[in-house]
């Protein structure tokens, strides 16, 4: 199979051997993982790290659903990107992949969809569409499959979006294109140089890479593209330590109340 083939299974159906496979080429795991997170902090997407090339559940992995919005707005200006994300199904050596999430089957204007869960994450949906001049983009995090399925209640956020569209509504925020400049201090100045250096290696480092092919460019495009498949597949979006004090909050509260 292709690297355009591997990628487009892991859109329409989550997967951990294919995002280990494209690390290894990329230059190995720890490798994948700077590029990844550069990259999202270049964009913008300040909450985000990443720990694992495949989503699953890593020490310190975290994300917001701002963050998504921002690395999948990024991701959709790669037309490669933005035409694998929309397809419904593949037949890929002879077995047939279908995309995980009803949404791009029941919803009017659907653009594209991705749906996973993982045990700490809980459910993850990212979907958009588009209606009436509108396009809108839907992130769930930490969601549960009651009382709608994840895909119906993306539905009904999507619909309650383009009805504020309607209504001329005053945004409340926007996303940024990248991330904000930061004011060069004398004790900070080498460490700015590193930064820097380093975001830019997230292009220079894969170019060489002998994926180059893959999507037309493997630099920039294909870490956005892991990053997107890595997050919208599950990444653990609340650190387990945040998860457990809110619980022991709960309880807390539950036995002063009792």
């Amino acid at each position: 199979m292709t690297v355009a083939q591997l990628v487009q299974a892991m859109l329409l159906k989550p997967g951990n051997d294919v995002p280990h496979a494209l690390a290894r080429t990329l230059g190995g795991i720890p490798k994948t993982l700077d590029l990844m997170n550069a990259a999202a902090k270049q964009m913008g997407a300040l909450d985000t790290r990443v720990a694992t090339p495949g989503g699953l559940d890593g020490p310190g992995m975290s994300t917001s659903a701002y963050d998504l919005a921002v690395i999948y707005r990024h991701a959709m200006q790669l037309p490669a990107f933005a035409e694998a994300a929309g397809v419904k199904s593949v037949t890929l050596s002879g077995l047939t992949v279908k995309n995980a999430d009803q949404l791009l089957t029941t919803y009017t204007g659907a653009i594209s969809a991705m749906t996973s869960n993982t045990t700490d994450a809980h459910f993850t949906n990212l979907s958009s569409a588009a209606k009436s001049g509108h396009r809108l983009v839907a992130v769930l995090l930490r969601g549960e499959q009651q009382q709608y399925a994840m895909y119906r209640q993306s539905s009904k956020l999507l619909d309650w979006g383009f009805a504020l569209s309607t209504a001329n509504a005053h945004p409340v925020g926007q996303l940024v294109d990248q991330a904000p400049p930061v004011k060069p201090s004398a004790s900070s100045t080498a460490s700015s140089t590193t930064s820097t250096t380093d975001a830019a290696g997230v292009q220079n480092a894969a170019d060489r890479s002998p994926m180059y092919q893959a999507f037309g460019n493997v630099g920039m495009p294909l870490t956005i593209l892991a990053l997107v498949v890595v997050l919208g597949f599950g990444l653990m979006v609340v650190r387990k330590r945040r998860a457990r004090a809110a619980r022991a909050r709960r309880l807390a509260a539950q036995a002063n109340n009792g």
